[in-house]
């Protein structure tokens, strides 16, 4: 059973630049995706995510490359800071619509 679980992993904790590559790609992958089956209902829809997007590198890279934080209450009040980011997210959220896959589709089609 050991060989097994083994055998799932990636390894990519063993190489943090493999790991930066890897999650930076999935992060584009997912914004890609939300850019393509979204479009934004007013400005706020276009740089409400753009500044999102562009925050959100620089906390990952920043906490990827950086120094660690210089003392606890640093650590502990960015963390609370965190908190703000899925509330920016569906403010997002609501200045963008679903892109409609076809001509009949409707808002509330299941």
């Amino acid at each position: 059973m050991a060989g097994w679980r083994r055998a799932r992993r990636l390894g990519l904790w063993n190489h943090p630049t493999a790991t930066i590559v890897v999650e930076t790609l999935l992060f584009a992958g997912g914004v890609w995706l939300y850019l393509k089956t979204t479009q934004p209902v007013d400005r706020v829809g276009r740089w409400a995510l753009a500044s999102l997007v562009v925050v959100t590198l620089a906390i990952y890279f920043g906490n990827s490359l950086g120094p660690p934080p210089p003392s606890a209450s640093l650590l502990t009040a960015s963390a609370f800071g965190l908190w703000l980011v899925p509330f920016w997210a569906w403010w997002v959220d609501r200045h963008r619509i679903v892109v409609p896959d076809n001509p009949g589709w409707t808002k509330y089609s299941p």
